[in-house]
């Protein structure tokens, strides 16, 4: 597994720094990763299934190198799940939950150069939600569950919860949160997984 790895939004302005010394590679087919890629005009990151594969970590181990100023939050269902992407050029970052309390990142891998020397593909999520209905082996998400409960765990051992470059010091996101209106989520829900 590499350890180290640059991400870079589409137009070059945000690039993020990555420590990946613990890392999962997976492929999630829910609605709102399929939402969030459409609604950014990015659906070229979808899988001919609408997947979206993403690399899961901690978010104390992005480290800004340029382009924080571009950081955007969307919120799609008013739940918990916030969409982290850069406003300059509308490129999907990132899903944390909206508690700092919950350490985790899921990373879009389409702005690494080569997210394939993270490691293997470990799961495929959500498969139900795959368009058309996909099959074979699926990998295996009680690793990939294990995986981020141990490094939730580690994280709370450094404080990393207070070292997240998406929260202000007081816990909230760094930018304001957009939300999605229930129209424009409808709309982006009933569009096919591909088109």
């Amino acid at each position: 597994m590499a350890k180290a790895q640059s991400w870079t939004c589409d137009c070059g302005k945000v690039v993020i720094n990555f420590n990946l010394s613990s890392a999962a590679r997976v492929v999630c087919y829910c609605r709102d990763c399929r939402a969030f890629a459409r609604y950014l005009d990015h659906a070229n990151i979808l899988t001919p299934a609408g997947g979206t594969e993403v690399v899961q970590t901690l978010p104390e181990r992005f480290d800004f190198v340029s382009g924080k100023e571009h950081l955007a939050c969307l919120n799609i269902t008013g739940r918990d799940r916030l969409r982290w992407f850069a406003r300059c050029c509308n490129t999907p970052i990132a899903t944390t939950l909206s508690s700092r309390f919950i350490p985790y990142i899921s990373v879009i891998a389409a702005g690494f150069p080569d997210a394939t020397t993270i490691g293997p593909i470990l799961a495929h999520a959500h498969r139900k939600h795959a368009t058309p209905r996909i099959k074979g082996d699926m990998g295996n998400m009680n690793r990939v569950m294990t995986g981020m409960a141990l490094r939730a765990a580690a994280s709370f051992v450094t404080l990393g919860p207070w070292k997240s470059p998406f929260r202000a010091p007081d816990g909230t996101p760094v930018t304001e949160v957009q939300h999605m209106s229930d129209d424009e989520r409808a709309h982006i829900y009933d569009q096919p997984a591909q088109s």
